[in-house]
């Protein structure tokens, strides 16, 4: 039904996606800084050169997912002890793309929340979905529940906003961030390198993918969103102007949320066009 709320899963990455491009763009952070400078004791084991652009574009190099232990439990600071402990390969940063669903977007978070001096929960609703209108979608209920990047639930309408936000050409955020930061948070900065966790080489820009072969083979190669849990998606295609949320109600394994997604998004160009 129009408005039901449903679980975002990873698409709602978008929303530290948008809260790191405005804190970028006043200054307050420096994605090619690393991000030991912001979180000292994660520097040990090969992680001092990791920036915030490789977590962006998921090529940290850290190869497990030490941030799950949220979702077992584990307290916030427990979770951060444990990702500062991850071992990385010195060569394999910026080397080696992997998907990060959880401990990326727990980093970005935490870096986010001491550049701001704010809660990483409230960077993630009020400069993320907030500062881009984004009302009728919840985080999470409380902080101990907050799991970056994968527990907002809300209206699809309002996923479409928060992904269109960052398109260059939108005009609805013009003062929260400006045309020039758009376009270098949807530039394909990492491209040709295939991922070791979804087996494809999808191109990457700053938190988002930016390939339409990821969508259907109907878009435009530009065309820039998130996927989330199998049957979850979000886009935009610059060059129809066309933006896309669907939930695949009853999709369970990834080969049929990609037909699931191919059949739909080549339907809605049909009619488009």
């Amino acid at each position: 039904m129009p408005g039901q709320p449903v679980a975002w899963s990873c698409t709602s990455k978008l929303s530290l996606t948008v809260a790191c491009a405005r804190l970028r763009q006043i200054g307050a952070v420096d994605i090619d800084e690393p991000v030991a400078s912001h979180v000292p004791a994660f520097a040990v084991n090969g992680k001092g050169q990791v920036t915030l652009r490789h977590v962006l574009t998921h090529t940290t190099g850290i190869e497990d997912d030490p941030a799950c232990v949220l979702d077992q439990g584990a307290s916030w600071a427990a979770t951060l002890d444990r990702a500062c402990a991850a071992v990385v390969r010195p060569d394999a940063v910026g080397t080696v793309a992997a998907y990060s669903a959880r401990t990326g977007w727990f980093l970005l978070a935490e870096v986010l929340g001491r550049a701001s001096g704010l809660a990483p929960i409230e960077v993630d609703d009020r400069l993320g979905m907030r500062a881009v209108g984004v009302a009728g979608a919840t985080i999470a209920t409380d902080e101990r529940s907050y799991r970056p990047g994968r527990s907002t639930t809300g209206p699809l309408d309002e996923l479409v906003r928060l992904c269109s936000a960052l398109s260059p050409t939108n005009r609805l955020v013009d003062d929260h961030l400006d045309e020039a930061t758009r376009r270098e948070v949807v530039r394909p900065w990492r491209q040709g390198m295939v991922d070791a966790v979804h087996r494809s080489d999808s191109s990457w820009g700053l938190g988002v993918a930016v390939d339409g072969r990821l969508f259907g083979t109907a878009l435009s190669p530009l065309t820039f969103g998130h996927l989330g849990a199998p049957g979850t998606f979000v886009l935009f295609e610059p060059e129809r102007g066309l933006a896309v949320a669907a939930h695949l109600v009853g999709v369970r394994r990834e080969m049929h949320a990609t037909a699931g997604r191919y059949l739909l998004t080549a339907g809605i160009c049909r009619d488009v066009d």
